[in-house]
């Protein structure tokens, strides 16, 4: 009997007897990092969201505890602008993070998200994000209302509220 037979049958028997049967970490399925699982898995609803504003754009954290996986959303960019998120992850309840690969809006999309990341070995995660405060047109100089040309500015860092995977 195989170990996932033998675990099938045990809830069987305990549902059977009225009794609740909650997984443990080591039955939960692992997280196969990458972005098709976040998409996976925001499909399914298998996640639970911590979010925050950044300034003009929506900043969220999804985790989800079934499957050991993290991943960040932004959402509210204006077509053109250019908006940046990635995960933090942490070993040490926060006093060190480690980031993940960085995702950026593009083109006319508005949002995007990253990769699920695993939370295995880590027991904080945050979402992080920062964005240009002007809409990026290549080959556009940028003139403010008197005509001096200045470089678009890219926003502080702003990250959700760390949770505990």
């Amino acid at each position: 009997m195989t170990t996932n037979s033998a675990a099938a049958l045990f809830a069987a028997s305990a549902a059977a007897a009225g009794l609740l049967v909650v997984a443990s970490p080591a039955q939960a399925a692992s997280c196969v990092e990458g972005r098709a699982t976040a998409r996976e898995l925001a499909a399914a609803g298998d996640f639970t969201e911590a979010a925050d504003q950044m300034e003009l754009l929506s900043l969220a954290l999804r985790t989800s505890s079934t499957r050991g996986c993290a991943w960040g959303v932004v959402a509210g960019a204006l077509p053109g602008m250019r908006a940046w998120i990635w995960v933090d992850r942490s070993a040490d309840g926060g006093a060190t993070w480690v980031k993940s690969e960085v995702r950026k809006t593009a083109g006319v999309n508005t949002s995007t998200y990253t990769s699920a990341y695993s939370t295995e070995g880590y027991n904080a995660v945050r979402a992080c994000g920062q964005y240009l405060r002007q809409n990026v047109k290549p080959d556009v100089k940028w003139y403010d209302p008197q005509g001096i040309s200045r470089p678009p500015t890219v926003s502080d860092i702003y990250c959700t509220w760390w949770v505990t995977p």
